[in-house]
């Protein structure tokens, strides 16, 4: 929910999207978030396809953004997969919003790994990215909000 300057509510509806769907309309959501990568050096297979799909709307008020899943468990640490993440979609800096995926085996580690990941991507772009979770995570968080990164639950 966004609140404009006049107070008033604003609800943005939008999609997140990866290589699972490969249908996809565009048009609807006010915004597209597409998901990038995973670990270190793997990219979302679809993610040239969406971006391209939904850059071809030439439609220039929508918003899009990209996620990483975070793979800890790999024994990555968080500024290796931002790093991994930075090289395919880093050049979209200022124009896009983006975000870590912080559920599965991710919950098992220390949330210093996701600042890690968060304070790297933010150093290299400029852009304070967004940490997503479901709602039963938020409590864990407290280094996140004190770092002021924004929260998608």
């Amino acid at each position: 929910m966004y609140t404009s300057g006049k107070g008033r509510r604003i609800v943005l509806k939008g999609i997140d999207i990866s290589k699972w769907n490969k249908n996809v309309d565009y048009k609807t959501p006010d915004f597209v978030i597409i998901k990038a990568s995973e670990g270190v050096n793997y990219k979302d297979p679809l993610l040239d396809f969406h971006y391209n799909n939904l850059n071809n709307m030439k439609k220039e008020d929508k918003l899009y953004g990209f996620y990483h899943y975070a793979r800890p468990e790999l024994g990555n640490s968080g500024e290796e997969e931002a790093r991994s993440f930075l090289s395919y979609v880093g050049h979209h800096a200022g124009k896009c919003l983006y975000v870590l995926d912080w559920e599965g085996n991710a919950l098992k580690y220390p949330i210093d790994w996701a600042i890690e990941f968060l304070d790297c991507v933010y150093a290299h772009t400029d852009v304070k990215p967004l940490i997503y979770c479901s709602a039963s995570v938020t409590k864990t968080l407290q280094k996140v909000y004190e770092k002021d990164y924004g929260l998608w639950v």
